[in-house]
């Protein structure tokens, strides 16, 4: 029977040391164990109600592994609660000054344990044993931090309490958080007022200072006072008043997330103080593409005239299943449908290659669903028609959280830091960072070097490291998973760049078709309009915001679109709808009420604006009429048709990393352009090398100075002074003033 009851035993869970009326913490209830039934038994029964009940130990072995039981000392209604407070924390959660406290006191206990149970050295006395410890402890310190053996009266006070915990170390650990005095300072009826008052006037989103929070307490205690004791009051005895230490240091005491919220805004508190988790994960390419515009921290000039045009804007696509920038787009469009239009056609389309870019970019395909935010641009109905034509889904997500869309914004965020911030002319990502250093005036790059040096960044650098979240190369990570399951395209490259443009229904005349002021005709609306059947108002068109000078025309019968060219082709040609609707604006101020607008009245237009901009940036202007002339004369520039700037060294710049495994730019290896002349940071991309190179200063000798690249300030040349090689002949009424113009054409 014996034998049996000791296999069952060990089969199921062996017999632990626990002795009679010993307490069994069970999640939060307190059990004492009564006796000890067999091998593989005992009964138990609860504290509080004395409720009775028989265990195994393989239930005490689960329990105990599980983390549910908690066997507590065999003498634990003997410890004061202090030490039972200590006996149910971890020995981390102590400050390092109580440990230290701890461990100090730990030998000299084991030593008079040991002493009173017979079991050290008798023929030493108790001084001896401890002066023998503390001559160990300090065998390895100096001199000044020699430490003396304890009273003994204090290690005997230690020394019980810590045998009634069962030796364990917590016990002697000095109870600091139950120091001084725990008793309420603040009466409960005057706590409840404090209370209200501070989630009345200080948790409120006109953030209140605490020196209004204590004026509005004393104000309303005192009322209640001098209403103390009367029929109907609140208050039947009067209470003293608050001081402004005691109101600071309640409100100190809220919550972080509490101020944050009620103080500030919720959506800025759940970003700071709640958990984030993983979020959507992505398992294979072109699932989900995340889409952001961001201005880049530097300043662009213009390339003839050396003007100062502004911070243009980026728009990117990332594939979150690998992190590949596959579609990115810089102009000084801004956040508009167009630019959003263009960047998703250059993330869908095939890319083409870069010149001196060595590394191609694979990323190309029809999404399953784009997440962006709930900018105008992003709610257009071209952004909704595309969608529903390429068959992907348009998310956008709540406003005033970028968390939901991390992935772009952690990418902006490392362009910024990995390539802008180190190119001259930078404004870095605030003024704080920048500090003395004047982006104005280094500023020395176009909008086709900066195009063409993130492009190369892209291309040559980003997609090709070792992501940390992948733990794979980008451009490796796509092709593998595009094996799996390769991205489609579209049956050809006119229904991509159809889909990617507004839809609108105009009606067809002998004229032809018009279309904010200009005419499109051709042979083939001919047609149309001979039909018997054909219905003038059934017509639908395609424009193309980035090139008016043909529209593409859907009628009945065509199964699909046909391109019409605009009758004022030399007009038309080379201009986006921005440059088209200034021209407008301007011919409508020129032009007598009474009087119909012509193509050819536009064309003069276009002729004063292209004068008095260059005017403009000749003579360096104000930072903002320069910036819109930026968005009226630059163009998006393609990366495919991008160049690097001359005499420009990349070997070498960016194969540094830092501490957050992002790759950094080496900012003297930017700023070294070999056999050609140095701004003072990057060469002129139209300067050429000097015929005859002084050589390099010796230690004694002064270094050559840096030629400025940004133009002098020219005065403006009147209209009847400008010669006939202008490249627009001048205007028969005098040029706007730049005033006129900034108001007018922004």
């Amino acid at each position: 029977m014996a034998a049996t009851a000791t296999a069952t035993a060990a089969q199921f869970g062996g017999i632990v040391k626990i002795a009679r009326r010993q307490r069994i913490l069970v999640g939060k209830v307190v059990h004492s164990v009564r006796q000890r039934v067999d091998n593989t038994r005992f009964s138990i029964e609860v504290v509080e109600t004395g409720e009775a009940s028989t265990k195994t130990y393989a239930w005490l072995d689960e329990g105990w592994l599980s983390g549910e039981i908690t066997i507590l000392p065999t003498r634990w209604d003997e410890l004061d609660a202090g030490t039972q407070t200590l006996l149910q924390t971890e020995m981390d959660a102590a400050t390092p000054e109580m440990r230290r406290i701890a461990y100090y006191r730990q030998p000299y206990a084991e030593a008079l344990a040991d002493w009173q149970e017979g079991k050290a050295d008798l023929t030493k006395t108790l001084h001896q044993l401890f002066q023998d410890i503390a001559n160990r402890r300090n065998a390895s310190c100096a001199p000044q931090d020699y430490e003396r053996p304890p009273k003994r009266t204090q290690l005997y006070d230690w020394t019980a309490r810590w045998r009634k915990a069962d030796r364990d170390i917590r016990a002697l650990l000095p109870n600091h958080p139950g120091r001084g005095n725990r008793t309420a300072r603040v009466c409960g009826t005057l706590a409840d007022i404090l209370d209200e008052l501070i989630e009345a006037v200080f948790l409120t989103p006109i953030a209140r200072t605490k020196v209004a929070m204590y004026a509005a307490a004393t104000r309303n205690i005192t009322t209640l006072n001098d209403e103390a004791g009367r029929p109907g009051a609140e208050l039947m005895t009067r209470i003293p008043l608050p001081t402004r230490t005691m109101v600071e240091r309640r409100c100190d005491k809220l919550e972080l997330y509490d101020k944050a919220y009620y103080r500030k805004d919720p959506l800025k508190a759940a970003q700071e103080h709640l958990p984030v988790g993983l979020g959507p994960v992505a398992h294979r390419v072109n699932e989900r593409w995340e889409l952001d515009s961001s201005p880049l921290d530097i300043l662009v000039i213009d390339a003839g005239t050396g003007a100062l045009l502004g911070r243009p804007v980026i728009t990117a696509v990332i594939d979150c299943a690998t992190r590949l920038i596959i579609g990115w787009r810089i102009s000084f469009e801004g956040e508009s449908t167009l630019q959003i239009m263009l960047t998703l056609r250059h993330a869908i389309a095939p890319k083409l290659p870069i010149a001196g870019v060595k590394n191609p970019n694979p990323g190309r395909g029809k999404p399953s669903g784009i997440w962006v935010d709930n900018g105008k641009a992003h709610r257009s109905n071209a952004m909704t028609e595309a969608g529903r034509q390429l068959g992907f889904e348009v998310f956008w997500l709540p406003p005033k959280r970028p968390r939901l869309r991390g992935k772009i914004e952690r990418w902006l965020r490392t362009l910024g830091v990995s390539l802008i911030h180190n190119l001259q002319g930078t404004t870095k990502s605030n003024p704080k960072a920048r500090e003395h250093y004047d982006a104005e005036k280094d500023a020395v790059f176009t909008l086709e070097e900066i195009t063409w040096l993130i492009s190369y960044w892209i291309n040559d650098v980003y997609n090709q490291r070792e992501h940390r979240a992948t733990r794979r190369s980008l451009v490796g990570l796509w092709r593998e998973l595009a094996e799996e399951l390769a991205p489609s395209l579209l049956s050809n490259v006119a229904d991509l760049d159809i889909l990617l443009t507004k839809v609108e229904d105009r009606k067809v005349t002998r004229k032809g078709i018009e279309w904010n002021g200009l005419l499109y005709n051709s042979p083939l609306l001919a047609l149309l309009r001979n039909r018997p059947d054909f219905d003038p108002e059934q017509i639908q068109i395609r424009a193309d915001e980035n090139d008016i000078s043909h529209l593409r025309v859907l009628g009945p019968g065509m199964p699909r679109y046909q391109s019409v060219p605009c009758t004022n082709k030399a007009y038309a040609k080379g201009k986006n709808l921005h440059r088209h609707l200034c021209a407008i604006k301007h011919a409508k101020v020129r032009a007598a009420e009474d009087r119909q607008l012509t193509e050819g009245d536009f064309e003069l237009a276009w002729g004063e604006l292209i004068l008095a901009g260059k005017t403009l940036m000749e003579g360096n202007g104000r930072r903002k009429t320069l910036k819109r002339l930026g968005r009226l004369f630059a163009l998006g520039i393609d990366p495919a048709a991008a160049r690097p700037p001359a005499s420009f060294r990349m070997e070498g710049v960016f194969d540094d990393e830092d501490d957050d495994g992002e790759v950094d730019a080496k900012p003297e290896a930017i700023l070294e352009a070999p056999g050609a002349t140095k701004v003072a940071a990057l060469s002129d991309p139209v300067t050429t090398p000097d015929p005859d190179p002084a050589p390099e200063p010796g230690l004694g000798q002064a270094p050559r100075q840096a030629k400025p690249r940004v133009a002098p300030r020219k005065q403006p040349k009147p209209a009847n002074e400008r010669t006939p090689s202008e490249p627009v002949p001048a205007p028969a009424t005098p040029v706007s003033a730049p005033l006129d113009m900034e108001a007018d054409y922004d």
